[in-house]
């Protein structure tokens, strides 16, 4: 019962970030692995996403069966995702520490 919870948060949250991905490609077009700022994480999110299809669409479609001796890489790619979750936290963190004054003046005003 709480497995079928947590996978299908997992099944949202893999949507959510796949349509994130989708719609940034989408706006950085051919800059978005050569972005100033933004390059290294959108391939680092790239990369998150592309194995959480993998690993929640794909696989188990093939009927792969994961066997720790066979595979090592898959838990090392779901660690990712859980570093990626750090990096959400991470930016929540900065967002409640930014200095939000500028919102106080008259123009914000109703």
């Amino acid at each position: 019962e709480d497995a079928d919870a947590l996978s299908k948060v997992n099944q949202v949250c893999l949507v959510f970030y796949t349509a994130e991905v989708i719609a940034r490609m989408m706006h950085f077009g051919t800059h978005f692995c050569r972005h100033a700022v933004d390059a290294r994480w959108n391939v680092f999110d790239f990369v998150i996403v592309a194995a959480g299809i993998m690993d929640t669409w794909v696989l188990p479609l093939m009927n792969y069966e994961v066997h720790k001796s066979s595979s090592y890489w898959l838990p090392l790619l779901r660690l990712l995702r859980v570093l990626r979750f750090l990096r959400v936290v991470k930016l929540l963190g900065v967002l409640f520490r930014s200095d939000l004054r500028w919102t106080e003046s008259v123009a914000f005003a109703s």
